[in-house]
């Protein structure tokens, strides 16, 4: 999960079609606005696209990794 600020900084193409709930760092719910679509390439052969979620994380905080987040169902 990346912060929407980051995303922006990046560039990335947002996808905005599906728009979840989930329960963030500290039980908080967290909206997640969009998602984006990256390639990281390692050497010359290696390409892997993973697909991230972009919600406001909070303040200070860039890159959420190795996460485990709860979808809350409504």
């Amino acid at each position: 999960m990346i912060s929407l600020d980051l995303a922006r900084k990046l560039k990335l193409k947002l996808n905005r079609q599906n728009q979840v709930k989930v329960s963030g760092l500290g039980g908080v719910p967290t909206q997640i606005t969009a998602s984006a679509e990256v390639k990281i390439t390692l050497g010359s052969r290696v390409v892997y696209i993973i697909e991230l979620w972009v919600a406001n994380i909070g303040e200070g905080v860039d890159v959420l990794l190795g996460m485990d987040l709860c979808f809350v169902q409504e």
